[in-house]
């Protein structure tokens, strides 16, 4: 009894592990693009202090920032939906190992 709710197994155990694991997963997604972000305003202004230019590098540094962090959250998307599609996959393959079976 004690022994059936180890790491790989479905039980309630495991997925919570799942859980926990994809919300770490999310949420260091939401602190990847702040850190992108903020350090593009901070790097953005520094730059237009050493080189009188206020705001243009602010806001160039801005954008840049904003574009690391969409190219973070397009990649977590990319990788969710591979992970979709292998798990359809893998649902659909037993479906019909099932139906071989049963004939």
């Amino acid at each position: 009894m004690g022994g059936q709710n180890g790491p790989d197994s479905n039980g309630p155990r495991g997925n919570n592990r799942q859980v926990i694991r994809a919300s770490l997963k999310y949420s260091a997604l939401g602190l990847e693009m702040g850190v992108a972000i903020g350090l593009g305003v901070l790097i953005g202004n520094w730059l237009d202090g050493k080189f009188q230019c206020r705001p243009v590098l602010t806001l160039v540094m801005l954008f840049l920032g904003i574009a690391t962090a969409f190219n973070g959250l397009f990649r977590v998307v990319r990788q969710m939906q591979r992970e979709a599609t292998a798990d359809n996959d893998a649902d659909h393959s037993t479906e019909s190992e099932k139906k071989e079976r049963d004939q």
